[in-house]
């Protein structure tokens, strides 16, 4: 088995196993599995257009390793990679927003599409040319607008959009649904500002919230709520079904300085999910080593 599909299997571990539950519209009429939903959210800042060491395409940069592809190449590349060897899952892919005005989420590929539905859109995916990198409100965006959507997947292209999976309809069908969100990030956020209330008060960390602003550390918090986001959809029921169907967000930093704010924020989710939702400042030179470095390592 390819390298970055065994590490998706053990970070999801087997599928969950649901049994029909009558009057709780979980339409199960035998024991069957589910597949976790994974979804990738991509920055599509023009940082992406860079090495993922954060050097010029063509340069050895400060690995010593010549790139002949971008951040966002090496990330799509990753994520077909993962996506065609290991089939047992259901994926999807976001992306951040080029406006700064905008606090949705990007729609690329709805969970529950193919493979080669999702290859597909992948392969003519650009950077927006923009210093936008709106994380948290891409997570915020997700949860309210298609997480907790009471309408659930059922197998057909609704919205006659070409994918089989649909935006209006939510991956969480079953008490027993896993989902995953993996961010593939070469920075901290740039204008983020726009996260509610509820969403940017939300925190399990005992240490000090990270707070910034476009500058640097500040307080009060600006654009640094991406920790309290992860806190909120980890800690939310996202549906009516039974059980807590809570958001596991996974961060992998892509070229990120030690010692830096996205460090410091990014720590600061994982401890806010108590120690679920890690994050890479790796030396790794690829995202398809990254995410296997971070999958392998929930085993």
């Amino acid at each position: 088995m390819n390298r970055a599909a065994l590490a998706l299997l053990l970070l999801l571990g087997p599928p969950a196993w649901a049994s029909s539950s009558s009057g709780t519209g979980e339409m199960l009429s035998e024991v069957e599995r589910v597949p976790p939903a994974v979804i990738f959210v991509i920055d599509l800042s023009s940082a992406m257009d860079e090495a993922c060491d954060g050097g010029a395409v063509g340069d050895t940069g400060d690995t010593g390793v010549t790139s002949s592809t971008s951040c966002l190449q090496d990330t799509v590349a990753a994520i077909q990679q993962v996506a065609r060897h290991f089939d047992f899952a259901s994926f999807g892919v976001v992306g951040t927003r080029s406006d700064a005005n905008d606090d949705t989420y990007y729609p690329i590929v709805p969970v529950g599409s193919s493979y080669a539905e999702l290859s597909a859109a992948l392969s003519s995916l650009t950077t927006w040319g923009t210093d936008t990198r709106n994380l948290a409100e891409v997570i915020e965006s997700l949860s309210e607008d298609y997480l907790q959507s009471t309408n659930t997947d059922d197998g057909v292209d609704d919205d006659g959009d070409g994918f089989t999976g649909d935006w209006s309809e939510s991956p969480i069908g079953y008490s027993c649904s896993q989902t995953h969100l993996i961010v593939l990030t070469r920075d901290r956020p740039v204008d983020d500002e726009q996260v509610s209330f509820t969403y940017a008060s939300a925190s399990n960390s005992t240490a000090g919230e990270v707070a910034c602003d476009s500058a640097g550390l500040t307080s009060p918090d600006v654009e640094c709520y991406y920790d309290n986001v992860v806190s909120h959809v980890y800690n939310t029921d996202m549906s009516s079904l039974s059980d807590t169907q809570r958001v596991i967000v996974h961060t992998i930093s892509l070229g990120v300085s030690s010692g830096s704010i996205a460090e410091s924020l990014f720590d600061n989710a994982s401890t806010n999910t108590t120690g679920r939702s890690e994050e890479h400042t790796s030396e790794l030179q690829s995202p398809c080593n990254l995410v296997c470095r971070l999958l392998l390592e929930k085993k």
